[in-house]
């Protein structure tokens, strides 16, 4: 959030029209949303230690409301596994390598025939 309120805090860039482009995973209201944190982000003064604050607020809110949003939907990433769901899963999934067997200099030059088609 701290990068993006020095972009719409930033007079340099006043007056230029600038594209965003946000995932809104088919919803509007999720872009609607983030357009108003960027209007937010233009009011956020104070002490580094107020802005560090307010900006922890906002992003946790966000957070916060994107999830519901994304809960409601249907959309967006699933929830990651625990890790050691996802370990086994994994495993499970590896095969091992098969090895070939030497077959000598005959098997070598096939394999390069094969691959320079």
């Amino acid at each position: 959030m701290a990068a993006f309120r020095f972009v719409v805090q930033d007079q340099r860039l006043a007056n230029i029209p600038l594209i965003l482009e946000t995932p809104t995973f088919e919803e509007t209201e999720v872009w609607r949303r983030e357009m108003e944190i960027l209007y937010e982000l233009q009011e956020v003064t104070g002490t580094d230690e107020e802005v560090e604050t307010i900006l922890k607020e906002m992003t946790d809110s966000w957070r916060d409301e994107l999830k519901a949003m994304r809960e409601k939907s249907g959309k967006g990433p699933k929830p990651k596994a625990v890790k050691g769901e996802a370990a086994a899963k994994s495993k499970a999934k590896k095969a091992p390598a098969a090895k070939k067997k030497g077959r000598g200099k005959e098997a070598s030059e096939e394999e390069e025939e094969e691959d320079e088609e």
